[in-house]
């Protein structure tokens, strides 16, 4: 027996901003268009398409699948917009050439890669991690999210690609927002693949950066940086930022995305030390998921869910929560900035007036 399409059930809703039930099932079957573009990511359509149209029998062909699955597959993503349909074939459309080719320092098709590895998975065992009654499916994926990926060499790549994808638009903001160039020497905190340094280097000409992550992950910087950094400005340090000294001659600190990944206490631990290695005047600039309060950002709630299934400790901080710890640590001159995608930017100065702005 067939199930019941969306398009059969009532359209209406006794409130003019309730879901209704169609809104319902569309909510609930979002999976679905989800795995469309996963899929066709994962089966390198986009890189296929990019040498020009071709017919759905081509395309199966090429990929080694079967017309059956392909051809629905490429109709689902001319529905959705992801490609188009002409006279000689499917083709990318302007979004899967800017966003979706792999190899362009644009290319989303990495992040795409990790959620489709990481996130589809994880998101399924949501209940479980809620109540905290595990089934032995589940045991395999607890814990903390990141000490699997270190001690997986191809995981870990995989990670920091799709993390270096999603720090390309934020960390061209955070470039524009924050004036580094009254900064000699900018600390990066836990830094990644080094994507926020490369790109704050190539707006600041005169500034020196140093990342500073485990080993794993600052061997990948170095990696980036090699290929880049021809004066020298920019350096990959290995270390632990809670249990080894942070690097020295810094005067200006960025925190992007870590505070989120650790507990209230962990996260004044780690402030109390930046402001002891800044120098008076010095500027820590944190860019996290900082929304004003509580439940008025859907981007940040889904966002602590993911921290809820990959980590033991780690939440979504608010403006107030973080602008109070830095207030009583000793930075003031605070200042926020909106960034992108419900992040932001609590900008600070070690020993500056305090703030008394509720920006």
């Amino acid at each position: 027996m067939s199930t019941q399409h969306a398009s059969d059930l009532p359209t209406t809703s006794e409130a003019g901003d309730e879901l209704g039930l169609p809104g319902l099932v569309d909510l609930a079957l979002g999976y679905q268009r989800a795995q469309v573009l996963l899929t066709a990511n994962t089966l390198d359509l986009f890189r296929l398409l990019a040498e020009g149209p071709r017919t759905a029998r081509e395309i199966a062909a090429a990929l080694g699948a079967e017309l059956r699955g392909i051809e629905p597959l490429l109709d689902a993503c001319v529905s959705l917009r992801i490609l188009h349909r002409g006279p000689e074939g499917y083709e990318n459309s302007r979004t899967a050439r800017l966003f979706l080719l792999p190899g362009q320092e644009t290319s989303f098709s990495p992040v795409l890669r990790l959620w489709q590895r990481h996130g589809y998975t994880a998101w399924g065992r949501l209940a479980s991690a809620l109540t905290g009654r595990a089934s032995p499916a589940d045991e395999t994926l607890s814990g903390d999210v990141f000490e699997r990926i270190r001690a997986d060499e191809e995981h870990l790549r995989l990670f920091c690609d799709g993390l270096a994808s999603l720090a390309h638009w934020p960390a061209r903001r955070v470039a524009a927002l924050v004036d580094f160039s009254r900064r000699r020497h900018l600390l990066d905190l836990g830094g990644g693949p080094g994507v926020f340094a490369a790109t704050i280097a190539k707006h600041f000409p005169r500034l020196r950066i140093t990342l500073f992550d485990l080993p794993p992950v600052s061997a990948l910087a170095r990696e980036r940086f090699s290929r880049i950094d021809s004066e020298g400005r920019l350096e990959a340090v290995s270390g632990d930022f809670f249990r080894d000294p942070l690097p020295e001659g810094c005067d200006a600190v960025l925190i992007s995305h870590v505070l989120h990944d650790w507990s209230p206490e962990a996260c004044v631990q780690l402030l109390r030390k930046v402001h002891g290695a800044l120098p008076e005047e010095g500027e820590l600039v944190i860019h996290d998921f900082m929304p004003s309060a509580r439940g008025l950002s859907c981007e940040a709630s889904l966002f602590e869910l993911t921290l809820v299934l990959d980590t033991p400790r780690g939440r979504v901080y608010t403006l107030p929560e973080i602008r109070r710890w830095l207030e009583e640590i000793g930075f003031g001159g605070i200042r926020h900035e909106a960034v992108t995608g419900g992040t932001s930017l609590l900008i600070g100065v070690k020993g500056a007036q305090r703030n008394h702005g509720t920006g």
